[in-house]
């Protein structure tokens, strides 16, 4: 959802352990890549999954101030806004 202050995701990863999740954050791309990797029971005895997300991030967002949060197998991605002098250059002839 986003916010006059932010953008906030929520990403279901359920089954995964806080430890399993791998958060990666390219600037120069301005992309997010969650991974995430859960055992699951089979008949044929335990398996492991992996779960892979990515999205991209305006640049009106601040990818320096990025923030997660997991909690009951819901990852959240906090990006603040940044001011629009701050990624809008100006110049003068």
């Amino acid at each position: 959802s986003q916010s006059k202050d932010a953008l906030s995701i929520q990403v279901d990863m359920p089954g995964c352990k806080k430890d399993d999740l791998d958060l990666d954050v390219d600037s120069d791309q301005r992309e997010v890549y969650i991974k995430g990797k859960r055992s699951v029971k089979t008949h044929d005895g335990e398996q492991v999954q992996t779960m892979n997300r990515s999205f991209s991030i305006g640049k009106e967002y601040d990818l320096n101030k990025i923030k997660f949060t997991y909690e009951y197998g819901v990852l959240e991605v906090y990006v603040p806004r940044r001011k629009k002098e701050e990624y809008i250059k100006k110049y003068t002839i």
